[in-house]
């Protein structure tokens, strides 16, 4: 079964966001998963119910490009009254697969408008936790306040370009789907453990995180914080772990190394290496501990072991070019 939580706030007198995460048929555990950003001054709370509706009550899809196709022509003969009304949606089917032996994620998706697709990676550096890798956000270069793709209930259409993808997430990694206020600076580089608040990316590994009210209580508290300016929608989803990768400044339970295998009763494991990790620390560890050589020529190791160093060589004279008899510099 695949971890996966969501949660959603909403700013007084707005409201406009809607998601959804629907169970499919079928062994391999396959999701629906959507959000849909209402557009402002534009009554978008009506499109991104309509939409959201539509993809809970569909019959079953085989696959995006099959969604696509039925949103389009329920949109192009939808029978009630025509609103101004226009919404982004980035949807998806989320399912698991092998990849060379190890399970991962896939999400097939399609995207209409900039509602982002986020590949959160936790990272062993000490200054930067945690890194966020963008599977789909804004177009380059990217215009504010423009609405370059969305859903419109009163032209009964998808205006702009609809981006189609899909992309893998390996052991350690989460997948997040979101709207746009759920801020990427402050969810990323803001830690919230200065205000004794949790913070979104230490919680995404930890044990507990895939219980849906644990997911909101930490979105609710960047609102507290005053860090929402707009309503928030998140979808989160991993695969299953029993093991997750510590962090020593992160409130995250200590485990072993990802892909380690243990066998009933043979112990402790051995820590599994990592040339990223454990081997390049003590390569730079052996090179801080290496006497540099000294100018000059000659070799510390050979001094620190009773050989004598080799003198310096002395660079050869410069000799002066001859000048030729009788010529003179031209003025």
């Amino acid at each position: 079964m695949i971890d996966i939580a969501s949660a959603q706030t909403s700013v007084p007198g707005k409201g406009e966001d809607s998601l959804v995460v629907r169970r499919l048929s079928g062994d391999a555990g396959r999701l629906l998963i959507a959000v849909a950003d209402g557009i402002s001054m534009q009554n978008g709370k009506a499109a991104s119910l309509w939409v959201a509706e539509f993809l809970r009550s569909m019959p079953e899809p085989s696959g995006i490009r099959d969604i696509h196709t039925r949103l389009s022509e329920a949109l192009a003969t939808r029978d009630q009254p025509r609103e101004l009304s226009g919404t982004t949606l980035t949807c998806g089917i989320l399912s698991e697969v092998d990849a060379g032996g190890t399970s991962a994620l896939r999400l097939d998706f399609f995207a209409i408008g900039d509602s982002p697709i986020w590949r959160i990676v936790q990272s062993r550096s000490e200054k930067y936790r945690y890194q966020r890798y963008t599977v789909h956000g804004s177009p380059y270069p990217a215009e504010g306040r423009r609405v370059y793709a969305a859903l419109w209930l009163d032209g009964r259409e998808i205006s702009g370009d609809v981006f189609f993808g899909a992309a893998e997430f390996g052991p350690n990694e989460v997948l997040v789907l979101c709207t746009d206020g759920v801020p990427e600076r402050e969810v990323m580089v803001r830690d919230l453990e200065v205000l004794d608040r949790p913070t979104l990316c230490a919680h995404l590994f930890q044990a507990d995180a895939y219980a849906s009210p644990r997911l909101q209580e930490v979105l609710e508290s960047y609102g507290q914080a005053g860090l929402l300016y707009d309503d928030a929608s998140m979808v989160v989803a991993r695969m299953p772990q029993r093991e997750v990768l510590s962090h020593p400044e992160a409130n995250i339970p200590d485990s072993e190394v990802p892909h380690q295998e243990r066998v009933e009763g043979a112990g402790p494991a051995e820590p599994a290496t990592d040339v990223t990790g454990l081997e390049a620390q003590a390569v730079v560890e052996s090179i801080k501990k290496t006497p540099r050589k000294p100018r000059g020529g000659g070799s510390a190791t050979r001094a620190a072991v009773g050989t004598k160093p080799k003198a310096a060589k002395k660079p050869p004279a410069t000799k002066r070019p001859a000048q030729v008899a009788g010529r003179k510099k031209k003025s």
